[in-house]
């Protein structure tokens, strides 16, 4: 087959951007449409400028405000950018109620939604197409399964082809990829020796996590740390002679080892994830790891003279709602962090004014094409090239993570060009780690699925775990929101498969036999499905979900699992600048002890308020207008909602709307009344399940780092607590562990004799990629 020539490809105009029929001129602030031209005055045409800069993502009104305003401008701000977001909107013919181009996110700031496009000029540029006949590595881990190790290393020192999508023009460059790690188990977290000649590591392979060394060019590993606690999250000292971790031993802080072993120091008594700075003085790190914590985020700088570690960036760090991705600027003084809504920051670490990264159109067009998302969850990393022109990071696209890279001006920090995917791994590439001289990655590569369904002996009376667990899902599925039927027979949950990962398959399966049946099939690609929670009914009967219909519209809905047949409970619910994004957490939560009333949160019920209602299913298809509200709060979202066996209580989980940092469990009387707390309002507490007999409410929580299951008793009686919260299980580590799937809520499932939990159970080594400076 022919080679395909190079080919001439439109450049743009770096400062005209289209979207729908408009057309907007960034420097004379013109808004043409269909070809007609008008005029946007100066604060509109920031908001709007400021929103292109990030389609999709949540620009926050303190942001605006910043962009708006200067720092010593006092003016009505609220009304202000009120009124710029009405003229913006006037101007687009956009509505607020059903909006086309600006989402508004309630409370929180705004989004664009629509797609944009740079506008192509008859400027040209040549591109060179790869070959036709040159191979796609997409089938890297095929290759090792079918050939063995040695045809893949034999591969991966022949060459390494980046996988583009069709739609995507991406550069693309031959590299050297090599596998470094072997082992069973999981090996993870790599950093680099400072002349690149090894590299250090976790790995579970003496049957808790230890730091390892091995020599990168081939040889036998060394074990550095021996401690029956887990030691993990290694960074090697830019001189050679230390290495820094995290340690679970004596309730966890941060130590040095010399690379191949011996005497290891404390340095601190807590903290996470440290990362020397580029000159070796100082070790930045954060103050908690937690999914979610009630305490803002902390960063820390620590020395090794002994002195206490010093708290830098509180003001700064207020933004992030989650633990961001952090890493050292080059220059040694700054932090870049990246977190989710809130984007890509870097910032001097004894203070000073913040700059977020915005995105050249080319860069955005790239973005938009591939598209990719920034992972910034426990496996992320960022790295900084040392000549600070590029950036690399953790990135999903169409469900997997790889590695990413993106050119950055080293002055102005905006991301201008190069937008590449380095690496094209079926399942997921992360933990990344760039060699000192910028030539060099090393990261971890996991099965393509590793969200799988476990099952654990349990009684649920005292709050054992009375067993191993074993695993309910494949390994090759991805599977989350499991629900067990009163009498433990039936398990529901949604799965994806090898594939086919854009459709989720919600499946019953019989735990006697281990039989399952489809009962439904979704694509969430085109805006339409069932979502969860998903929960059986009192007699097992059917199911009560959410169902949501593009645009921006859901319903509630039961399903009859024996013939499939579905009946719509609540009319359809459109989304609205008054109930803004909270509008899209209508869900159905529980069912009453008759199977005669959902449970259900949202803020339909109550004037816009969080609040849990009661749906008579004799009031299908409009059951709303027949709500019995228990409770309502206007400062705090409630969630999962579950009644109590008796059918007397409600436990409930409520997000803060200050600080989403905060999710406390209460309980409230079914008649409605005061809210009893259930926990104390310092961690993230989830989704509660009562014990078949009422007494303990099983949940969800980040205290002690890791998440895990917790129980606190309650006296149903008496409407009391009886007990501190106590641990039921005690996961640790990255190598098995809770994993959350949605934004509020942590799916568990509970009968008298079961425990189900969605659990990571990951296994993987570690590749290392060359060349990636060109």
């Amino acid at each position: 087959m022919a080679e395909r020539p190079p080919i001439d490809v439109p450049s743009s105009e770096a400062h005209i951007v289209r979207f729908g029929v408009f057309e907007l001129d960034l420097r004379s602030g013109e808004l043409r449409k269909g070809g007609r031209r008008g005029h946007l005055p100066d604060q509109p045409l920031q908001v709007l400028a400021l929103l292109l800069e990030h389609p999709g993502e949540l620009v926050t009104r303190d942001e605006l405000h910043q962009r708006l305003w200067a720092a010593d401008t006092y003016v009505d701000f609220e009304r202000g950018l009120n009124a710029a977001v009405k003229r913006l909107r006037d101007a687009l013919g956009d509505s607020a109620d059903t909006p086309q181009f600006i989402e508004t996110l309630h409370r929180r700031g705004y989004r664009f939604i629509a797609p944009i496009e740079p506008r192509a000029s008859s400027v040209a540029r040549t591109v060179e197409l790869p070959s036709a006949r040159e191979p796609l590595t997409y089938g890297r881990r095929l290759l090792t399964t079918v050939f063995g190790s040695a045809a893949v290393i034999a591969l991966a020192t022949g060459g390494y082809l980046l996988y583009r999508s069709g739609q995507s023009r991406l550069p693309t460059h031959a590299r050297p990829l090599s596998r470094l790690t072997f082992d069973p188990g999981l090996q993870t977290q790599p950093t680099w020796s400072p002349d690149g000649r090894f590299i250090a590591y976790i790995s579970d392979r003496s049957g808790n996590f230890d730091i390892w060394v091995r020599p990168v060019a081939g040889g036998d590993a060394v074990q550095v740390t021996h401690d029956p606690a887990h030691d993990w999250q290694p960074d090697w000292s830019p001189d050679g002679s230390q290495i820094v971790f995290r340690s679970e031993r004596g309730g966890g802080g941060l130590y040095v080892v010399p690379p191949l072993g011996g005497h290891e120091r404390k340095l601190t008594d807590f903290g996470y994830s440290p990362r020397w700075s580029p000159d070796g003085t100082r070790i930045a790190f954060a103050g908690n790891d937690f999914y979610r914590s009630s305490e803002r985020l902390t960063m820390y700088l620590a020395r090794l003279d002994g002195s206490a570690p010093r708290q830098i960036l509180g003001d700064f760090l207020a933004r992030f709602t989650m633990r961001p991705a952090f890493a050292w600027h080059p220059d040694g003084e700054r932090l870049s962090f990246y977190g989710w809504r809130s984007g890509f920051w870097t910032v001097p670490v004894e203070g000073g004014p913040a700059v977020r990264s915005g995105r050249e159109p080319d860069v955005q067009r790239a973005w938009s094409e591939t598209p990719v998302v920034i992972s910034n969850d426990a496996f992320a990393r960022l790295a900084w090239a040392p000549s600070g022109r590029m950036v690399f990071f953790t990135g999903y696209s169409k469900q997997v993570q790889n590695i990413w890279k993106v050119d950055v001006d080293p002055q102005t920090l905006r991301w201008v060009g190069g937008l590449e995917r380095l690496t094209t791994g079926l399942g997921d590439d992360m933990e990344l780690a760039l060699s000192r001289d910028g030539r060099s990655v090393a990261f971890v590569s996991l099965p393509a699925s590793n969200l799988r369904l476990w099952a654990y002996p349990f009684n649920a009376s005292n709050g054992h775990v009375e067993g191993e667990g074993q695993p309910v899902t494949p390994q090759e599925s991805y599977s989350w929101a499991p629900d067990l039927t009163h009498d433990g027979r039936k398990l529901v949950f949604f799965t994806r498969h090898p594939g086919r990962p854009e459709r989720n398959f919600l499946t019953e399966r019989r735990l006697s036999d281990s039989s399952e049946r489809l009962l439904a099939l979704d694509n969430p690609e085109d805006g339409e499905g069932r979502g969860l929670p998903v929960h059986w009914s009192p007699d097992g009967t059917r199911l009560v979900y959410k169902y949501l219909h593009k645009p921006s519209t859901s319903w509630l809905q039961t399903m009859n699992v024996a013939t499939g047949q579905e009946q719509p409970i609540t009319s359809p619910y459109k989304l609205t600048e008054r109930w803004g994004v909270e509008g899209r957490y209508e869900n159905a939560s529980d069912w009453s002890a008759d199977g005669k009333w959902i449970v259900a949160t949202g803020e339909r019920y109550a004037d816009g308020r969080g609040s849990i209602a009661l749906l008579p299913l004799s009031g299908a298809p409009q059951a709303e207008r027949q709500a019995r509200i228990v409770t309502s709060d206007t400062c705090h979202s409630l969630y999962e909602a579950v009644i109590s066996p008796d059918d007397r209580w409600i436990a409930f989980q409520a997000l803060s709307a200050s600080d989403e940092r905060i999710s406390t469990l209460y309980a409230v009387a079914r008649s409605g009344g005061t809210w009893i707390q259930l926990t104390e309002g310092r961690y993230w507490d989830s989704d509660p399940h009562w014990s078949p007999d009422g007494s303990i409410v099983y949940f969800i929580s980040s205290r002690g780092g890791d998440l895990n299951v917790w129980g606190i008793r309650f006296d149903s009686s008496e409407g009391t607590l009886r007990s501190d919260p106590f641990h039921v299980t005690s996961f640790q580590g990255p190598r098995h562990r809770i994993v959350p799937f949605s934004h509020h809520t942590i799916d568990f499932a509970v009968d008298r004799q079961r425990l189900v939990l969605v659990m990571h159970d990951l296994t993987g080594g570690i590749w290392v990629l060359d060349n990636v400076d060109r």
